[in-house]
C-alpha cells in the first residue's frame, strides 16, 4: 500500500491530489488499483496521512475519526448494533429458515435485515430507502433491488409465525397481565381500502414485557378479546374504551387516560373534575406527583398533579386524568400507562420510504398492511429490547442510536481482495457496549 501523487495544472495554479494505492501481482504482472481518493495535498494533514498508511501497512482494522475521515467511510453503527442482537438471540438462522420455507431467495434476507436497521433509524419515510442504503455499509448490500423488496414484503405478510418467534425470546410470567391498545396514524402507506387506522394490540405479562402484538381493524376485536380473561385493557381514548366493552362479553377491567370532555361523556355528566377539589380530601403524594382518587359511577376517578413546593395541588386543573375499574394503587396506575406512553414512542406511526412507494401500491391492501405493520414491529421489538437493556442507567433506545450513528466503516477493495476500517470506538461507546452486555469489541473483518 503505498502513497500516489498526481501534479494538475491549472490556469492559475497547479496542485497536488493523493490517492492511496495498492500494487497486485495478476497474471505476472503488476497491477495498481485506487483503494480511496484522498483529495488535495494542501487541503490534508499530512502527518494523518502518514500516521494511516502505517496503521494499514500493519493491518489495522480500527482506525480514529481524522484517519477515517480519509476513507470512502460509510455508516455501520446501527446495522453493527442490529447484527449483535441477531447473533446473540440467534434471530438470523430464525429468520432464514422462515425464508427458507417461503422459498425465498438469499437476497431476501439481507433486504430484511436491511429493511429492519432503516426502520431503527427512521420515524418517517421521508429519506429514500435506496439514498440510506449507498450511505450505510452492509456486507451484502449490493444483493438489495427492488425485486429482493418485493420478495421480502411477500414474505413479511405471509409468515404470522414471524411475531410469535420474535417475542418468545423473552421469558414470561404465566397468568393474566395487561393489553395495550391504541390507534396509529397513517403517515403515508397507500392503503386502498382501508377507511380507519388499524388498532395496536400488544399484550404483556406482569411485568409489562410484551408476548404478542397484533394490529387489528375494530371489526376483528371481538376475536381477540374472546381469549382476553383477566387480563387489564390500557388505552387513552374513551372511545376506543367503549369500543372493546361493546365487543366484550364479560366486563373488562380497563385503565383509560381522558380529557375532560370524555371524563363528562365516560361518566354521564355526573361530575366536573376540577369540583372534585372541593370535597375536602387530602391528595396522596406519590414522588414528584399527587393524586386525588374518586368513586364516581361504579368507576374510580384518578386526577394526577405536580407536587408543588406549597404542597398544594398546582393551579389550573390536573395534568393528567385516568379512570379505571381495578383495585391497583395510583402509583402502579400511572406506571402501567406510562408503559403504554413507552410502546407508543416505540410504534405509532405507519410509514413506508417514498422511494418504496411505487412498490406498495402494486401490492394488495391486505399484503401491504401487514408486511409494513411486521416492519413496524420487528423496530419496535429491537428498540424494546435495547431500552430494557440500557433503563437502568438512564437511558433510552434513541439515546444508543444516536451515539451509535457516529461509527463508521469504510471498505477498500482492490479487485482481488477487500478490507473494512472502522470506527475506533471512544470511552461513550465502551460504556454503551457494556450496557448493552457486548463485552468484545466489533469487528466486520
Amino acid at each position: 500500500m503505498w502513497l500516489k501523487k498526481t501534479k494538475v495544472k491549472t490556469m492559475r495554479n497547479d496542485y497536488v491530489y493523493l490517492q492511496l494505492m495498492e500494487s497486485r501481482m495478476v497474471d505476472g504482472k503488476s497491477k495498481q488499483t485506487v483503494l480511496s481518493n484522498l483529495g488535495r495535498a494542501d487541503k490534508v494533514n499530512m502527518a494523518v496521512v502518514n500516521h494511516l498508511l502505517e496503521r494499514l501497512g500493519r493491518g489495522v482494522h480500527m482506525l480514529p475519526p481524522e484517519e477515517m475521515a480519509l476513507l470512502p467511510a460509510k455508516d455501520y453503527g446501527v446495522a453493527y448494533l442490529l447484527e449483535r442482537l441477531f447473533n446473540q438471540y440467534q434471530i438470523k438462522p430464525f429468520l432464514q429458515d422462515v425464508i427458507l420455507r417461503e422459498s425465498g431467495s438469499s437476497s431476501c434476507y439481507y433486504t430484511l435485515f436491511a429493511l429492519i436497521a432503516y426502520y431503527l433509524s427512521h420515524t418517517d419515510g421521508k429519506q429514500p430507502f435506496f439514498a440510506w442504503l449507498n450511505h450505510t455499509y452492509l456486507p451484502h448490500g449490493a444483493e438489495i433491488d427492488y425485486r429482493s423488496i418485493k420478495e421480502c414484503f411477500s414474505i413479511l405478510a405471509e409468515t404470522p409465525e414471524l411475531r410469535e418467534g420474535m417475542l418468545s425470546i423473552h421469558k414470561h410470567e404465566a397468568g393474566p397481565g395487561f393489553v395495550y391498545l391504541y390507534r396509529c396514524s397513517n403517515t403515508n402507506v397507500p392503503l386502498k381500502e382501508q377507511d380507519e387506522f388499524p388498532v395496536v394490540f400488544i399484550q404483556a405479562d406482569k411485568q409489562r414485557i410484551p408476548k404478542e402484538f397484533r394490529v387489528e381493524s375494530r371489526d376483528e376485536i371481538r376475536q381477540f378479546l374472546q381469549s382476553q380473561d383477566g387480563h387489564i385493557f390500557v388505552c387513552d381514548e374513551a372511545p376506543l374504551l367503549h369500543t372493546l366493552a361493546s365487543h366484550s362479553g364479560n366486563l373488562i377491567q380497563y385503565i383509560c387516560k381522558i380529557d375532560n370532555q370524555e371524563m363528562d361523556a365516560l361518566l354521564n355528566g355526573s361530575k366536573d373534575a376540577t369540583l372534585l377539589l372541593d370535597d375536602g380530601d387530602e391528595p396522596l403524594l406519590l414522588g414528584e406527583m399527587r393524586c386525588l382518587m374518586k368513586n364516581v359511577d361504579a368507576h374510580t376517578l384518578l386526577l394526577f398533579w405536580p407536587n408543588t413546593a406549597s404542597g398544594e395541588p398546582s393551579a389550573g386543573g390536573p395534568c393528567d386524568m385516568f379512570v379505571t375499574n381495578t383495585s391497583l394503587p395510583p402509583e402502579e396506575i400511572l406506571r402501567t400507562y406510562q408503559s403504554l406512553e413507552r410502546y407508543q414512542n416505540f410504534f405509532y406511526d405507519i410509514f413506508v420510504p417514498e422511494d418504496l412507494l411505487s412498490i406498495c401500491r402494486k401490492l394488495s391492501t391486505q399484503t401491504l398492511v401487514h408486511a409494513v405493520m411486521n416492519c413496524c414491529f420487528l423496530r419496535f421489538f429491537f428498540l424494546d429490547m435495547i431500552e430494557r437493556r440500557v433503563s437502568a442507567a438512564g437511558l433510552t433506545a434513541q439515546d444508543v442510536l444516536f451515539d451509535f450513528e457516529d461509527l463508521v466503516a469504510a471498505e477498500l477493495n482492490d479487485g482481488i481482495n477487500s478490507r473494512v476500517c472502522h470506527s475506533q470506538l471512544t470511552e461513550r461507546h465502551q460504556y454503551l457496549f457494556e450496557q448493552l452486555g457486548f463485552f468484545k469489541p466489533p469487528t466486520l473483518s
